[in-house]
């Protein structure tokens, strides 16, 4: 099986996001060999990939996850910019 993060509002999640507007599952995100993807599941208010609303789909680096109020900001790599 591939490697698995739900987000969400209930105990239950890998990790628990103290936000009203989160649904106890919420999202999930899985490894795959062809990068992460993000998968909405079923949640009340949506999850957010750069202003879209989504079902499922692969993030970039960079890419800003919004649920509820909750903003996430996804990187698979450190910045490597020396900055």
């Amino acid at each position: 099986t591939e490697p698995v993060t739900v987000i969400g509002r209930g105990s239950e999640a890998d990790i628990v996001v103290n936000d009203s507007g989160v649904s106890r599952r919420h999202l999930e995100l899985r490894i795959t060999p062809t990068g992460v993807i993000a998968t909405d599941l079923g949640s009340t208010n949506g999850t957010f990939v750069e202003g879209h609303r989504i079902d499922a789909a692969t993030l970039l680096d960079g890419n800003q996850i919004v649920i509820g109020r909750t903003k996430i900001l996804f990187w698979t790599h450190p910045d490597q910019s020396g900055v």
